[in-house]
């Protein structure tokens, strides 16, 4: 089986999560046994035997919102929601499994969960299943059945669907299927997911036979990128405005620099070269405001 790790930082694949396989920043338990049985929770929790009740507890204790972070908690209460049927908690124990968070790593019961939730209807699992057969993850490789998949992801509204189908189709010989491929990343960046903006902004700005250069249409989705919290585009749209108004580009540059994005470190040094020192103070409050409003 192949690594995980190619398709973690690609795009957010977690049912009620804002990141890819990553559901907090606190590190994860030790995976020392399997999410079964159900400790006793924070007692600001009231849980119900309902699914949804369970799935939401598990998604607090992946998270860390009210409770203490911990995916062996969250591997819990997604199995015992699971048990019941909820297409998003076999999704979300199917991740746990596949990084091996809160439980040993086991790709093959990661892919068999996520199969289950999708075959049943699940959106997100059908997206996710389609990657899982594209890089042989859990699974032996099936490029016809990954797409198939990954259609049923695109006909659902799923962006990162459409970004995965449409890198795939970039790379056809065929030019109606490399055309097709623009056209999914170009709709992905319009429903804001910040990959896709990433995506499209740089097709935009480069330009190929399948589509014209245009830098004003690509700082529109390096912006909207940006501000859906995604710090290569911040970085991308401070480059592409550096040249027309160094103040505009500081406050995007700095936050791309905090996030720590290589090349965003000398574009931020040669904005300060611009600014008066009042400039940079109002520069610093937009970038706060900015990054406080992603939050």
């Amino acid at each position: 089986m192949k690594k995980l790790m190619p398709i973690i930082s690609m795009f957010p694949m977690i049912w009620g999560q804002a990141s890819a396989f990553a559901t907090t920043n606190a590190p994860a338990t030790s995976p020392t046994t399997s999410p079964s049985k159900p400790p006793v929770h924070s007692a600001s929790f009231q849980v119900s035997g309902s699914s949804e009740d369970q799935f939401m507890l598990g998604r607090a204790y992946a998270r860390g919102e009210g409770v203490t972070q911990s995916y062996e908690l969250a591997g819990c209460w997604y199995r015992k929601a699971a048990d019941q049927g909820n297409l998003k908690a076999m999704h979300n124990l199917g991740i746990l499994y596949l990084e091996g968070k809160g439980t040993p790593k086991d790709e093959v019961e990661g892919y068999k969960l996520i199969r289950q939730a999708a075959e049943q209807g699940d959106p997100k699992s059908a997206e996710t299943l389609g990657i899982l057969l594209s890089k042989g993850i859990g699974v032996r490789a099936d490029p016809l059945a990954a797409k198939g998949w990954l259609e049923k992801g695109v006909k659902a509204g799923s962006p990162e669907a459409m970004l995965f189908l449409g890198r795939q189709q970039l790379k056809a010989e065929n030019p109606a299927l490399r055309k097709n491929g623009v056209d999914l990343i170009l709709r992905a960046g319009d429903l804001g997911d910040g990959p896709a903006c990433l995506e499209a902004g740089r097709l935009l700005e480069s330009g190929s036979s399948e589509l014209h250069a245009d830098k004003a249409r690509a700082a529109e989705y390096f912006k909207q990128g940006a501000l859906a919290g995604d710090p290569w585009c911040s970085y991308q749209y401070a480059s592409i405005i550096m040249g027309r108004n160094a103040l505009e580009a500081y406050p995007w540059a700095k936050i791309a620099a905090e996030a720590h994005i290589p090349p965003a470190v000398g574009l931020y040094q040669e904005c300060l070269g611009y600014l008066t020192p009042e400039e940079r103070l109002k520069g610093d409050s937009l970038a706060k405001s900015i990054t406080s409003a992603k939050k």
